[in-house]
């Protein structure tokens, strides 16, 4: 099975001051299992001023759009990208 079915990237925010986030912590502010993100991607820090980071996710075991929390941002589409020759 391939592991990046139905996968969409989200962005979260960490406050001020907190560490590098695991694939448990992104999972819990998702509100999903850890199996439902896709753990080759991890946790990446996409603006360190801002504490903002991306995950891959199922996108159907995510609430779409918005949380009600503001923690979160998605689903992002994720193309993929290859060298131009």
């Amino acid at each position: 099975m391939d592991d990046k079915i139905d996968m969409a990237l989200f962005t979260f925010t960490l406050a001020n001051g907190a560490s590098c986030p695991t694939i448990e912590d992104a999972a819990e502010i998702l509100n999903v299992s850890v199996s439902d993100i896709y753990k080759p991607h991890g946790v990446v820090n996409i603006n360190p001023e801002k504490n903002i980071y991306s995950v891959m996710a199922r996108e159907d075991k995510v609430k779409a759009a918005y949380s009600d929390t503001d923690n979160y941002f998605g689903p992002w589409s994720s193309p993929k990208i290859d060298v131009i020759e």
